[in-house]
């Protein structure tokens, strides 16, 4: 086989995870590449000393806080979102109350802000920004010494 496999199989096989006929395939090409028998056996090198020096899962911290309020919220919604009571219905009432503000207040401060720009870029204009002497009557190329 002479011609050379594309990229996605040749990256397959470096990761030893090709298999079937296609490893067959670029076993075959690749026994006349030694560049690419290199390659692969520095993937597998490294592969080893990352599971020497790196466990293999890693257990996240504060797990049970999190899953005990997704297991919450699961709750909640398979319960219709029933009204919450107690120090946290407080909050969620302060929250809906942001949020109606909130939904207000930034379409309009965006719009002002805009015409404040708008009004400004008007008032801006006109100014004459001067350009190269008298003496000089075409471009000038920059050259690095």
């Amino acid at each position: 086989m002479n011609t050379m496999p594309d990229e996605e199989l040749l990256a397959l096989w470096v990761e030893d995870e090709l298999q079937g006929t296609d490893a067959a395939t670029v076993e075959a090409w690749a026994a006349t590449q030694p560049e690419w028998l290199e390659h692969r056996d520095q993937a597998r090198q490294m592969k080893s000393l990352l599971r020497a020096h790196l466990p293999a899962a890693v257990e996240p911290p504060y797990a049970d806080f999190f899953n005990s309020r997704i297991s919450r919220e699961i709750a909640r919604e398979a319960a219709g979102a029933a009204p919450v009571t107690g120090p946290s219905a407080a909050a969620a009432a302060v929250r809906s109350g942001f949020s109606s503000f909130w939904r207000f207040f930034l379409p309009t401060t965006a719009v002002a802000g805009m015409a404040l720009c708008f009004w400004a870029g008007t008032r801006a204009g006109n100014r004459v920004i001067p350009g190269p002497s008298v003496g000089q009557s075409g471009p000038v190329l920059y050259t690095p010494e």
